[in-house]
């Protein structure tokens, strides 16, 4: 029992004499080898003002009053840090050796404003200063309830982060610093932890290597690699997973809506110090879709430059729910005059390849697909090399021109292909496999003003058709036109023509058609602006005798003409 009892006299001395340090060195003396010890670490300057106090239980601590650092030379604010005071938590047992141990340097309700000036530079990049005292460590800042507010002169962004804690810890010099902070962001909790290897070259600007988490809301950003935040350069593993898609394009400002789906990303990403960003092995997945390809973003002297390289299994572009419908059409069936936003089209160029084994755009799916999207200055043009579509294959390009007042183009072959699903559901239907070629142009930035303003020329061969709602063989061998129903239908064994297109009307060129019934012919006018015909059929058994139809192109009003006698039903 000796021994226990000579130990803890030797505590109680210990205990004694550390006390007795503490009240013998003048507290401001500590406080300001504290802050010459951070001025080093920041390069900044740093002001304390007021009172110092002491309190040695349970743990030695010094209070100080108001404390700033100083902002960089160029910024608007002239602090970038200013709080009611600091916690200095200090270690008792060094301080026998000589040692300024410094366990927490904790800022009091801080008000950090970080910005960035239009030249692109970060106020929080600092130049570390080289400490000469060696007899001072400090373990751990942190700061409790403050205010962090960042502002971009770029764009004149700004961002408020409030209720905000951090706490960056070290064990030793030159070891390796944990950092964590969390604050909240329009209400929801934002929190990061993060390992720096090399925190005061991190601190001056050098490359570090860099683990890190980050979670906000339903989201978790993963990274592992190097950093280097004066060149904002990193290179390293990413991932990036959310249960609300929707949630990372309204944060990058994208102006789509994709649903509440899971999305996953993940790939090696690099960024060089001349602003050069690149994706390798990359994946994504939205819901049960998945995506893989590589990236680069180069920047350009006027928009950044994307090249990427990407596959998938099964694609739907309806994931991304984009605005087509709003766009092309109005509640009434009337094209809608609503701006197409051509203007988006200059935000970046790229080029961009896309296979897929299987595409779905809308009500359409295709088969086996080969895309390429080449974007320049506000010209989009997308190269259909391989669209496995109903049976057959299309290929050409399609054009949308943001310059000027806009236009939209088109150049297509089609073999083979099953023209049913492309008829919608507001024109008469028909099926059966078509082969030709078509070349259009709209001008405008409204679907109205396209559709109306539509040109070009184009062939049509079909084989094994069948028009339904009407059975045009019994009309005119009948003389009557009461030949039309849900039940009735045209079934043609070939038709083959020609069309020409000017101001949104469709020309049909003596189009031959033949089948069971004999062979006819077919011309006249379809209306493309508002969406309806005027078109007659005559059988080459019969010339006088001619079958018209008008009005909707999905209700058509049909009627029988003969030499001397109208008669409509």
């Amino acid at each position: 029992m000796r021994w226990i009892f000579r130990a803890f006299k030797l505590l109680l001395a210990l205990s004694l004499l550390s006390v007795l340090a503490i009240a013998l060195i003048p507290s401001k003396r500590l406080a300001n080898a504290v802050i010459s010890e951070l001025e080093a670490v920041l390069g900044r300057t740093v002001t304390i003002s007021g009172d110092v106090t002491t309190s040695v239980f349970p743990r030695p601590k010094l209070t100080t009053g108001p404390v700033t650092i100083a902002n960089a030379k160029w910024g608007e604010a002239p602090k970038i840090l200013s709080a009611e005071g600091v916690d200095i938590h200090i270690d008792w047992m060094p301080l026998l050796r000589g040692d300024l141990v410094v366990r927490n340097l904790e800022f009091l309700a801080p008000k950090i404003h970080l910005e960035t000036n239009k030249e692109g530079t970060h106020n929080w990049e600092l130049t570390p200063k080289v400490s000469t005292d060696r007899s001072v460590l400090i373990r751990a800042v942190s700061s409790s309830g403050g205010v962090l507010r960042y502002i971009d002169s770029r764009d004149g962004d700004s961002e408020t982060l409030k209720e905000f804690d951090a706490r960056i810890s070290v064990t030793e010099r030159g070891m390796p610093a944990k950092v964590a902070f969390s604050a909240l962001r329009d209400g929801v909790l934002f929190e990061t932890n993060t390992t720096l290897a090399q925190p005061r070259a991190f601190l001056s600007g050098r490359v570090s290597d860099v683990k890190t988490k980050t979670i906000y809301a339903n989201t978790t950003l993963e990274f592992d690699g190097r950093l280097g935040i004066a060149a904002r350069e990193f290179d390293g593993e990413m991932s990036l997973r959310t249960d609300s898609a929707s949630d990372i394009f309204r944060g990058l400002s994208i102006n789509i809506s994709p649903p509440n789906e899971r999305l996953q990303l993940a790939g090696r990403v690099t960024r060089t110090a001349a602003g050069e960003t690149y994706l390798r092995g990359g994946e994504i997945r939205v819901g049960g879709q998945s995506l893989t390809g590589d990236f680069d973003i180069t920047t350009g002297p006027d928009r950044p430059m994307i090249k990427g390289v990407f596959a998938a299994r099964n694609l739907s572009l309806n994931a991304l729910n984009l605005p087509l419908n709003e766009q092309g059409s109005t509640a009434s069936g009337e094209w809608s005059d609503q701006p197409l936003s051509m203007r988006r089209l200059f935000a970046i160029d790229a080029d961009i390849s896309l296979s897929a084994e299987s595409l779905e755009v809308g009500s359409l799916h295709f088969g086996p697909s080969q895309l390429r999207l080449n974007l320049n200055t506000g010209r989009a043009v997308l190269e259909l090399l391989k669209l496995s579509a109903y049976g057959g294959e299309v290929v050409g390009n399609v054009v949308v021109n943001g310059r000027g007042n806009g236009s939209v183009g088109a150049d297509v072959d089609f073999e083979n292909v099953n023209i049913r699903p492309f008829m919608g559901t507001s024109m008469v239907k028909t099926s059966g496999m078509a082969t030709g070629d078509m070349q259009l142009l709209g001008l405008g930035d409204t679907m109205k003003e396209i559709v109306n303003s539509l040109s070009g020329e184009g062939n049509l061969t079909l084989n094994d058709a069948t028009i339904s709602g009407a059975n045009w063989w019994n009309m005119l061998n009948q003389r009557s036109a009461s030949s039309a129903g849900n039940t009735q239908q045209t079934a043609i064994d070939f038709a083959q023509g020609a069309m020409r297109m000017e101001a949104g009307n469709v020309r049909l060129e003596d189009f031959a058609l033949r089948g069971d019934g004999g062979e006819m012919r077919v011309t006249g006018d379809v209306r493309l602006g508002p969406k309806a015909l005027d078109i007659g059929v005559s059988a080459l058994a019969d010339p006088a005798m001619r079958l018209n139809m008008s009005g909707s192109w999905s209700a058509p009003v049909y009627s029988i003409e003969a030499a001397s006698v109208a008669r409509t039903e």
